[in-house]
This record gives structure tokens, C-alpha cells and sequence, in this order.
């Protein structure tokens, strides 16, 4: 912790050097910093233009040199999302989050007309830790700029809320596909796709020293378009990265979520010596998120936290089970090979990770993704057509009545008893 600065009145904690570089080369010299209250040794939540004065908000623009092609043109055409409430028309309520104190919509943006996703998330009912985890979370999602990483567009408060406003991504998550549409699994075609673009996403995190730690079906979104995006960052933590990312800098920082993710986590993390455990524990989620996107399930689902400890503890590593569905006989796409490449892959990611990084990964199923690589957006969408998509979810018309019955709740408590004629 670091003491406050006179002009800041928010909580500081030290902000990693690989999530403000860019941020600090842009205002390097600023004399306007100061007087806005941008403390550069800290990360308050003013510095990470989240949303705690709506008039100091800002959507700056992502630091061209560093993005790629499609990104920066994507940059060049996108909408400006403004900060403000009555700016988007809230639609359907299709979910909950940080763990069921955001409420997740569906949402139409005025001006471009352009469906989003509003995560309303009520601070009053947050403790410290939580109100900390959730500026976190959206100055490592701004930080952020990558294809395969879920884009912010920006963050304000209404009322009581925090509002983070989203990309929606048509065809959900990766569990709730599996739970709906393939209670048996996904063919080998589009597992290869979808795990293809998440190595592109943890290849950048892992460059810029990020540790996932909460890799898992749900936090793998799939747009309208094929796009596959990474999305649960709030738990990740950072190790420094000098030239390329090596195997000598180790976390120790035991994860406080790591009941909810237990089935995915590595078991470097769960032992808590002192080798710690670094970007490997990625690949081993990554192995585990693949088996459960092939059957459907997710390993030790069932047994008790202890077990599952002690089963992990022990050495043992889960096996994708033999009866892989290897295509969709309904598909025009088909693979080549008539052996599941998938099925040895994924044991040796899970058993070896042969040096943990995402570029060995792709070499161990490198038979699945040579046919996939090139054409996976093609693929995600073909084989994903039956899945329902969220733009196409009705008006809730009770929200209209919620947003009203809220507003007069509010203004009532705001009177006193002198404004009361009797």
C-alpha cells in the first residue's frame, strides 16, 4: 500500500509496470495529470478511467503501435461509446456475475442501434475487497487490446450502480453452449477452433506477463461472427517479463477463488510451497477447459473439494474419454485424419505441458489445428448455426416498470418531512 496523494481520495494499490506502460508513455509529461488527481505511483480508479466520476470518464484510444492489423482497423470503425445511462435501452436480463451482485442484459445502444451487454453491478452491497476486485478488474480489462481478449468499451456509475459496458457475444459462453445445444460435447472440428483462438489470447497475456488462473468454459465467449474472446480477468495477477517469457519468475499468491475454479486449477497453485507456479498453470486450465469442452462435463464435477485436492495433489490427471464425437455428420466441414488428435494432445498438455508455453501447446495438436487455423471463424459459425443467439431475446417489459418503481424509491428516500404536505 502505498500513502494517498493529497488530490486522490481514493485507495491505492500498486499497479503492475506491464498494465500502465502504455498509459504513462501516452501522459508522460502532462501537466493536467495533477490536477485531475492521476497519481503515478498508484492505480486508483481515476487513472484507470473507470467509472467513479461520470464526467472524468473517458474512452482513450488503445496504443495504435501495439495493435494488429485487424485490430487497429477494427479501432479505426468502431462506435464511441459514451458514458451515460440513457444512452443505451436496456432489453433482457440473461445473467448474473461477480459473483451474483451483477446482473447481466442485454442492452441496444441509441445511436448506433448496436446490441451490447450492461453489467450493473450495485455497490452499495460490496465490501472493500470487493469494491478493490472490481477497479481491477476494469483497469486490466482497458489495458488490454487483442482479438481473443474481451474488449471494454467503457465504465460509469448511475445511481448506486457501476455500469461496464460490453460487446455482446451472441452465441454466450462455452458452458452455456455445452449446456444447451451439446450436453455430449462438441466435435473435434470446433473444439480445435474455439481452444486454437484461446492460445492466441493466452499467448499475448503470458507476453505481457499475465496469469489467467480462472480458465474455464464459462469465461470463453463466442460472437455472432466466430469471434472467440477470453473474459475473466478479475482474478489474474502479474509476473515481470524481461525479453521472453521464461520459467524462473514464480507467483505465490494463493487465489482466494480457488474453491470455484478447482476442477481447472493446476496443481502447482493448490500445493502452496515455495517453487510457487507461473504461466504453466494456464496450460493446464487450458487442457482441462479442452476435455470439458469434448464431453461436455467438466472433470470431477461431483466429488468433494477435498477429493478433488487430494486426487490433484497425488499427481493424477483426468483422461478425455474415448468416445469423442471426431465430426458432425451434419457439417459440410469434416476432419482429415481418422485417428483423435485431440485425445493425445490434450493428455500430454494435462500430464507434461512440455515447458508450459502456448507455442509448445499448439505443436502437441498441431495435427487439429493445421485443418482449423486458417478458417476458424468459418468453422465456429457453421457448426454453432442450431445455437440460439442472445440478439435475438424478446423485450422484458417488467424492466421498464423496475427502472421506474427504483427511480421513485430513490427520490422518496431523498425527501424529508418539510416537503410533506399533510
Amino acid at each position: 500500500m502505498f500513502s494517498p496523494n493529497p488530490v486522490c481520495s481514493f485507495t491505492f494499490i500498486k499497479q503492475p509496470k506491464a498494465l500502465v506502460t502504455s498509459v504513462e508513455r501516452r501522459r508522460k509529461g502532462s501537466m493536467a495529470d495533477s490536477a485531475r488527481g492521476i497519481c503515478d505511483e498508484c492505480a486508483c480508479v481515476d487513472k484507470a478511467r473507470a467509472a467513479v466520476w461520470p464526467a472524468e470518464v473517458l474512452n482513450e484510444a488503445p496504443n495504435q503501435a501495439t495493435m494488429s492489423a485487424e485490430a487497429l482497423n477494427k479501432h479505426h470503425h468502431q462506435v464511441n461509446f459514451l458514458p451515460n445511462a440513457e444512452d443505451y435501452v436496456l432489453i433482457n436480463c440473461f445473467g448474473k456475475g461477480f459473483g451474483g451482485f451483477s446482473k447481466v442484459f442485454v442492452a441496444c445502444h441509441r445511436t448506433s442501434e448496436k446490441l451490447v451487454v450492461v453489467k450493473q453491478t450495485n455497490v452499495d452491497v460490496q465490501n472493500t475487497r470487493q469494491l478493490e476486485e472490481l477497479k481491477y478488474e476494469v483497469q486490466v480489462l482497458r489495458s488490454l487490446c487483442h482479438p481473443n481478449i474481451l474488449p471494454f468499451y467503457c465504465s460509469f456509475v448511475n445511481r448506486q450502480e457501476v455500469w461496464c459496458v460490453l460487446p455482446l457475444m451472441q452465441f454466450g459462453s462455452c458452458a452455456d453452449i455445452l449446456k444447451n445445444s451439446f450436453p455430449d460435447g462438441m466435435c473435434e472440428l470446433l473444439v480445435s477452433a474455439i481452444l486454437w483462438e484461446i492460445l492466441q489470447g493466452l499467448e499475448y497475456l503470458h507476453k505481457i506477463g499475465i496469469i489467467h488462473r480462472a480458465l474455464k468454459g464459462s469465461h470463453i465467449l463466442i460472437g455472432a461472427n466466430g469471434e472467440v474472446c477470453l473474459s475473466g480477468l478479475k482474478r489474474c495477477i502479474f509476473l515481470p517479463v524481461h525479453g521472453n517469457v521464461d520459467n524462473n519468475q514464480m507467483a505465490h499468491q494463493f487465489p482466494s477463488h480457488a474453491v470455484t475454479v478447482l476442477p481447472w486449477m493446476a496443481p502447482e497453485i493448490l500445493q502452496q510451497d515455495l517453487r510457487g507456479y507461473n504461466f504453466q498453470s494456464d496450460i493446464y486450465s487450458f487442457g482441462i477447459t479442452a476435455i470439458e469442452l469434448a464431453r461436455g462435463i467438466v472433470p470431477y464435477l461431483g466429488m468433494p473439494p477435498t477429493k478433488i485436492l487430494l486426487d490433484k495433489l497425488k499427481g493424477n490427471s483426468p483422461k478425455l474419454c474415448d468416445t469423442l464425437v471426431v465430426n458432425d455428420p451434419e457439417s459440410s466441414v469434416q476432419l482429415t485424419t481418422s485417428d483423435s488428435g485431440v485425445e493425445s494432445a490434450v493428455t500430454s498438455v494435462v500430464e507434461g505441458r512440455d515447458g508450459g508455453q502456448p507455442s509448445s501447446t499448439q505443436e502437441n495438436f498441431s495435427t487439429s489445428f493445421q485443418q482449423v487455423k486458417r478458417k476458424t471463424k468459418e468453422i465456429v459459425v457453421e457448426l454453432l448455426s442450431s445455437v440460439p443467439s442472445l440478439a435475438n431475446c424478446s423485450k422484458d417489459k417488467r424492466l421498464d416498470q423496475d427502472i421506474a418503481t427504483s427511480i421513485a424509491a430513490e427520490n422518496l428516500s431523498a425527501m424529508t418531512l418539510d416537503e410533506w404536505t399533510f
